[in-house]
């Protein structure tokens, strides 16, 4: 047999490797057209569950949130809106700077420190059921004892200060701070019960309170007014909160009758006055 010259090897081994890399040309778009329409299935179901997510947060109403991650923000609050909360009626109403400016005991929401509190040691003297020692804070009941003990770990850090100012009437009020958040622990005089709030509340009615707090730019605690009652045994019970989500409360003041006058962070109208009625009155 003759051997074939080494012209025809040669266009033997060119066209096999032309059949061989259209063959190859040929399987990428296929499998570049699966790629991406994995990820394009992919995006639709992300996209499906935030949309989901999002309905889901419109129709809840904010409870007392336990901790930061569990504020759901609302819907944006206008500066005109009436609230139902069981015997209650809260209205929200447009005010004047001038009005606000008349009302009295006018509160700054971003002022860390009282200047008007005790020292803490005047305070632990006047008050020798409360002891600090270390990193525990006690306080003695009438009808029990509460022992909160700082915490400071890599992971955790938890910083409770007895707060000497005593905004409201028969309770201890203590600072909590946390690595990204502070709030307030309310605990009654006589029988030790905490009341959790990111806001001081302010009495409106003997016994409904308001507890404003603003933080709509960092976002590190609770951003709007929560709303107690005072039942018969004096304990404040969280009713409600409300986050207007797109301003918040910068400072407040009241009136004459008692109803709270609110600076909030809106370019127009930034004044609001908020009444709140008892059904039976």
């Amino acid at each position: 047999m003759k051997r074939l010259p080494k012209t025809i090897y040669l266009l033997l081994i060119i066209g096999i490797s032309y059949f061989t890399a259209c063959t190859n040309n040929k399987a990428k778009p296929t499998e570049a057209t699966t790629a991406i329409s994995e990820t394009q299935e992919n995006s639709t179901q992300q996209e499906d569950t935030i949309n989901a997510l999002s309905n889901t947060q419109k129709n809840i109403e904010n409870p007392l949130p336990e901790n930061d991650e569990d504020v759901v923000p609302s819907q944006p609050w206008t500066i005109s809106d009436t609230l139902k909360l069981g015997e209650y009626t809260v209205y929200i109403t447009p005010t004047t700077q001038e009005v606000f400016k008349n009302g009295s005991h006018t509160t700054q929401l971003m002022e860390v420190e009282d200047k008007k509190a005790p020292s803490l040691t005047d305070f632990l003297a006047e008050h020798p059921t409360i002891h600090i020692k270390g990193d525990t804070l006690k306080i003695k009941m009438e009808q029990k004892e509460v022992v909160l003990v700082n915490r400071d770990t890599p992971t955790e850090f938890q910083n409770y200060r007895i707060n000497t100012s005593n905004a409201i009437s028969g309770y201890y009020s203590v600072d909590v701070t946390e690595m990204e958040s502070h709030h307030h622990l309310f605990i009654h005089i006589k029988t030790g019960t905490i009341t959790r709030s990111y806001g001081i509340p302010v009495p409106v009615k003997p016994d409904f309170f308001i507890a404003p707090n603003w933080d709509v730019e960092a976002g590190f605690t609770f951003n709007g007014f929560e709303f107690f009652v005072q039942n018969k045994e004096g304990i404040l019970e969280h009713v409600s909160s409300k986050d207007p989500y797109s301003w918040g409360p910068e400072a407040y003041s009241l009136n004459e009758k008692n109803e709270m006058l609110v600076q909030t962070g809106i370019a127009k109208n930034p004044f609001i006055k908020i009444v709140v009625e008892k059904i039976d009155e």
